[in-house]
This record gives structure tokens, C-alpha cells and sequence, in this order.
């Protein structure tokens, strides 16, 4: 009897397991679950979020923004190819940019943390110009060739002793850019991005657990309905579905953001989080502010102080202040009984194939008016948007606020019984002439009608817009577990016409080896325009990557293209060496030798930049460039770190004025 008990009470105990992982873990007992929780299931998948949320695999993302861990040498080739209005760039410029090339090579050293750059400039595959920059500690170093034999190094932590022993007034903006060196160099502003994003595992598993279930924990249980065997239409296919409902008011809007705002006040995790993110941005405030100020006029007429500590009482303080924002506002949002309602699908696999938001008179009204849908089907994804809907809505927000009407595609308000007799004009727009512009738009591609076929397209964007009455997104693909290809169709409905607006071909892959993002852009009511875009990483799975950067515009006769192949190996470095043998420390020199270093720089620059510009077209003398040589020593008001070296480059590729 014993026995029997035993293997009863096994059975009950396997049987009971089962239905418990089938109940949690399986769609095979939804029935019995609670509408609240298939509707948060069924809103996981639809948006992805049910997939296996690991912690490894949120390390795997992580590594992506992790940039500096490991040493590199690098190199890419940099062209552009440019056919544009005189009025924009002129034609000579033109031809320059068409004829030159930068080739860039450089490399890092995890260990040291410094860093060398190689920028060329090329024309017509002659160099004109290799410029040297090196970077390690508080020390930059410049260094070209044609301009002097050996490197300028600026060894910034003893700029300030430099001036005050040659008497020279410490320039502000040299001490800014020492400052932004020593931030650079002391916060690895590289990893900006990675230390953004980075949680700890038990932060990240903390968030899971109180942000993974908002819909359930946060809305009503109430505003949750499920209705069995719907039949509906997903992509022109009859598909018998259970609809899982989520049925928002204001008033259940406005209780939510109140229940959200203090479920964070709640949450230490999440305010400590909050504090680390702000002290990273802090951290880096230094170096993004000098940036940002020396472009902006704004930002050197603001206070630059550190900004100041964030402590849990002021998010606190923070969230009361939206509560309180909240409170003033609420009527506006609780007035009306008009709700929104969010349905989502599902067929007899439990997946997700259509999602759906009406808006509802109240919460009696059982259909309301559709205004966005989304339809999933293999190989096929369509989005609608029902601008006509949107209009009414907007429209009878506005009448009720100010009796004005407000076209959701115009910039103007209106009175109400004018608009809605234009409405009524708009909407009586013959099918026949909406096709009739579209075809005119589109019969000859030659030079004599060019002009008349753009005005057409314009014509007939302007009819569709005027006439609009929902906006179409079709995404044809196929789909692997690493890539997908496909074809997105972006389309107008007006008056019952369809007219294809863009079209987007596009192929992602993201695999271990592979790395490819790219697209093409084409417009058929302008065909003459498009755009093509491809960035391509391959070899992610060795030591050394290939990359391929490329963008290509066109419009009518004009068109510009940038393109860039380079390769980067990981594991190694090659970082120069300076010695005193090929290098100078320009802040060990005095003001006599400063003013030595610069006539040497000049003198050499005579020697070498004639022919060199020539190659771009710009006739300089020796005699010209020697004039720039200072005749004065240096006032005290003169920056050494710029003795008048003025380094032509291919921005300002020669000095014809004395130095002051």
C-alpha cells in the first residue's frame, strides 16, 4: 500500500511539474491566465522582448562599445567624387576634390595608451601632403616632412612654465585644449559610449524583475479583454485569431505615469543608476564642453564650472516636480471618455500576426476608428496609418478647444466650417486626374522634358497631400538567423488612388564573420533621384577586419559620392619612436630658439610648397613664403605653441602675410 501511495503521490508530483512549466513557460494553458498577462506575453513577442534576456547576452552587446581594449594598426583610403551646381561648388574645386585622395593609416597601444595618426593627402596618386600627429600622456606631436626633418613635440604640462620663463602671456584657449588633452588621456572618452550603457549583472536582473512586467503590475486589470476566434485579414489572407485588448482612457493614462513615477521613486536601483550615468557624463563634461565651445558662441557666453553633484534627493525633488506638472494637467487628460485601444492577434500558434490602435468614443464603443495597423506574415510585414482618422481626431481636439481646425499635414488653422467645406473638396478629387498627374510625371526622361516632367511629379505630390488619405509601409523579405534582405515600399492613398512615394532595398547581415548594413534609395515619382549607402565589416571573426564605407546621391543631372576601403588588425601596434635624434620638445627651447625653429620651418616650406601647390593650381613664390618669416622677436602676447609656424596644409595652404 506504501508503494502505491509512493508511486501516486510521483505521479501527481511529475504531473503537477508539467502543467506548471506548460502553464509558465508555454501558450498551452493561456485560457486559464489572466487577460492582463496574455496581453503582456503576446506584446513581448510582438516586440521581440520575449527572446532569452541573459546576462551573457547583454555582455555580448556590451563588447561592440568596448573600443580600446585591445592595441590596433590601421589604414583607409578616403575619395570623393562630385558632379554639383557652380552655385554650390564651383568647377575648379570640383575637379580638386575628384583628383584627391586622403589616405589615412594609424595605431593604438592598449598598454601605453598612445596613439599615432598618418593623414595624406594625394593628387592624382602624387602626395602633396603627409601630416604626423602623435599622441601619448600630455604630449602631442606634430610632424610633416616637407615642412621640417624632425617632430614638434608640445609637452603640455610644462606649457605654463615654458611661457613664464620666456615672458609670454599664457594663452586661454592653448590651456583649454590642455585641459581637453588630460581628459582625453585621464577618462578614455573612447569608451564613452560603453560605460553609458554598462550594468552590473545585478542591476541589469534588478530591472528585469521591476520593469518586466509593467503592463500587469501598473495597469488595471479591468482594461484588459481577450475575445476567441476572430477572423481577420493579414495581408490579404483570412486568419483565425484570439484578440488579446488593452483599453486605455485619459484618466487610465494619467494613473499610469503616476504609478510609473513611483514605482522609480521606489526603486534604488534605478536612482542609483541614474547618479552613476550622470557622473559618467560628468566625468566626460570637460571634454565635450571644450569641444562644443569652441564652434559655439553660446556655450563661451555660459557658466563651464563642473557641474555639480546628483544626489537621490534630487531625483526625488525631480519626480515630485513632474507629479506636480502632472496634477496641473490632469483635466486635460481625464476630461473626455474617449480612449485608445491596443489589440494584438494571435493565431492558433500563439504568434502574434496582427497589432492594431483604435480610438474609442468611450469605453462602451466596441470598434472605433482604426488608426494604425501592423500585419505580420512570413516574408511580408505591412504597416497603415490612417491619416483621414488622425485629421478627425485632431480636428475635434481643436473644435473642442478654440473652434479652429487643424489639418495634421498644414501649418495653418482655419475656421471650421471653411475647412471642412475645403476637406470636402479635397476628398472629391476625380481618380482619373490624380492618375493622369502621375503619368505625366513620369513619360519622358529626356533633356527637353525634364523640367516639365519634375513640375509634374511636384504636381502630383502636391495633389496626393492634399487628397491624403493613409500612408502605406510594406516590407517584402527574406530572413535568416544572421540576415535579411528585403524590399520596403512606402506608398500614398488618396481618393482611392495608390501611388508608390520611396522604395528601399536593403540587405543586413550581422553574423560572426560579417558585419553589413546597406541600402537603396529610389523614388518613382522623381526618377532621376536615389541614394545608395553600404557599410560592410568583414573578418570579425579574426584578427584583421576589412572595411567598406560608400554613399552615393543623385538628383537630375547631379550626383556626389564618398567612398572608403581600409582594413584594421588588432593585437599589435606600431607607435614611432622619438628620440632627441629626430624629434624637438618645443617647450625646452628659448624664445630664441622658438624664433630659430620657426625660420627654419619657413625656409624649408620655400623650398618644397612651390611645386606642390602648383599641383592644385596655386601659384606661390619662394619669395612669398619666406615673407612670413617673424623679423621681430615674440611679443609677449605671442602663443609659443604656435611660433608662426602657420603649417600650410590643404585648408590653408599658404601663409602670404608677416607674422605679427
Amino acid at each position: 500500500m506504501k508503494k502505491a501511495i509512493i508511486i501516486i503521490v510521483s505521479v501527481l508530483v511529475v504531473a503537477l511539474g508539467t502543467c506548471t512549466c506548460l502553464y509558465f513557460f508555454t501558450d498551452t494553458f493561456n485560457f486559464l491566465k489572466p487577460a492582463s498577462t496574455n496581453f503582456s506575453n503576446q506584446a513581448k513577442k510582438l516586440l521581440g522582448t520575449d527572446k532569452d534576456n541573459k546576462y551573457s547576452n547583454y555582455e555580448e552587446f556590451l563588447k561592440r562599445f568596448k573600443l580600446t581594449e585591445k592595441s590596433y594598426v590601421g589604414n583607409a583610403d578616403i575619395s570623393m567624387n562630385v558632379s554639383l551646381p557652380s552655385s554650390v561648388v564651383d568647377s575648379s574645386t570640383q575637379k580638386l576634390i575628384n583628383s584627391s585622395t586622403v589616405k589615412y593609416s594609424g595605431s593604438y597601444d592598449a598598454s601605453s595608451k598612445a596613439m599615432s595618426n598618418n593623414i595624406g593627402l594625394y593628387k592624382d596618386s602624387k602626395e602633396f601632403l603627409t601630416l604626423k600627429l602623435l599622441q601619448k600622456d600630455q604630449t602631442m606631436s606634430i610632424g610633416c616632412s616637407d615642412l621640417y626633418d624632425k617632430t614638434l613635440n608640445f609637452d603640455m604640462s610644462k606649457y605654463e612654465e615654458f611661457c613664464k620663463k620666456n615672458n609670454i602671456t599664457v594663452d586661454e584657449e592653448t590651456k583649454e585644449s590642455m585641459n581637453m588633452l588630460n581628459s582625453l588621456n585621464d577618462n578614455n572618452s573612447a569608451d564613452l559610449l560603453y560605460d553609458l550603457f554598462y550594468l552590473s549583472e545585478a542591476d541589469y536582473n534588478s530591472l528585469n524583475k521591476t520593469y518586466g512586467n509593467l503592463l500587469v503590475d501598473l495597469i488595471d486589470k479591468d482594461n484588459y479583454s481577450t475575445k476567441k476566434n476572430q477572423k481577420i485579414s493579414v495581408n490579404g489572407d483570412d486568419v483565425k485569431t484570439t484578440a488579446y485588448s488593452l483599453t486605455l482612457s485619459g484618466e487610465d493614462a494619467y494613473n499610469l505615469i503616476n504609478k510609473f513615477i513611483d514605482l522609480v521613486k521606489k526603486d534604488e536601483t534605478t536612482k542609483k543608476l541614474i547618479i552613476d550615468k550622470y557622473n559618467v557624463l560628468k566625468k566626460y563634461n570637460g571634454v565635450l564642453y571644450s569641444s562644443y565651445a569652441e564652434t559655439s558662441s553660446l556655450a563661451k557666453s555660459t557658466d563651464s564650472e563642473e557641474l555639480p553633484d546628483l544626489t537621490t534627493d534630487d531625483i526625488d525633488k525631480y519626480l515630485d516636480e513632474l507629479v506636480k506638472k502632472l496634477e496641473e494637467n490632469k483635466d486635460k487628460l481625464t476630461k473626455s471618455d474617449e480612449c485608445l485601444k491596443f489589440t494584438i492577434y494571435s493565431n492558433k500558434k500563439s504568434e502574434p500576426v496582427k497589432f492594431e490602435i483604435s480610438a474609442l468614443k468611450d469605453k462602451k464603443d466596441k470598434d472605433g476608428s482604426v488608426i494604425f495597423t501592423e500585419d505580420l506574415s512570413d516574408g511580408k510585414t505591412k504597416y497603415s496609418i490612417s491619416i483621414k482618422e488622425l485629421n478627425n481626431i485632431l480636428n475635434k481636439d481643436s473644435n473642442d478647444d478654440d473652434d479652429t481646425d487643424t489639418d495634421i499635414f498644414s501649418n495653418t488653422s482655419k475656421n471650421t466650417t471653411s475647412s471642412r467645406n475645403t476637406t470636402s473638396s479635397k476628398n472629391n478629387t476625380s481618380t482619373d486626374s490624380i492618375i493622369s498627374s502621375i503619368n505625366s510625371s513620369s513619360k519622358s526622361n529626356s533633356k527637353s522634358s525634364r523640367s516639365s516632367s519634375s513640375s509634374s511629379s511636384s504636381s502630383t505630390i502636391s495633389t496626393l497631400m492634399n487628397s491624403l488619405t493613409d500612408i502605406i509601409i510594406e516590407d517584402d523579405y527574406t530572413k535568416t538567423d544572421d540576415s535579411k534582405k528585403g524590399t520596403i515600399t512606402i506608398s500614398a492613398k488618396a481618393s482611392g488612388s495608390k501611388q508608390d512615394v520611396l522604395k528601399i532595398d536593403y540587405e543586413n547581415i550581422d553574423s560572426k564573420s560579417e558585419y553589413k548594413s546597406s541600402f537603396s534609395v529610389s523614388c518613382p515619382l522623381y526618377s532621376t533621384a536615389s541614394l545608395d549607402y553600404i557599410y560592410d565589416i568583414t573578418g570579425l571573426d579574426s584578427d584583421t577586419q576589412n572595411i567598406k564605407f560608400e554613399v552615393n546621391g543623385k538628383l537630375n543631372y547631379y550626383s556626389a559620392k564618398l567612398s572608403a576601403t581600409g582594413s584594421i588588425t588588432y593585437g599589435k601596434s606600431n607607435i614611432p619612436e622619438l628620440t632627441a635624434e629626430n624629434s624637438v620638445d618645443v617647450f625646452n627651447l628659448s624664445k630664441e630658439e622658438v624664433q630659430k625653429l620657426t625660420t627654419d620651418i619657413v625656409t624649408k616650406a620655400s623650398d618644397t610648397l612651390p611645386e606642390k601647390l602648383a599641383l592644385y593650381g596655386i601659384k606661390v613664390t619662394k619669395e612669398e613664403i619666406l615673407s612670413a618669416i617673424p623679423d621681430t622677436q615674440p611679443t609677449a602676447t605671442q602663443d609659443a605653441t604656435t611660433p608662426d609656424t602657420t603649417t600650410p596644409d590643404a585648408t590653408n595652404p599658404v601663409v602670404t602675410e608677416p607674422a605679427a
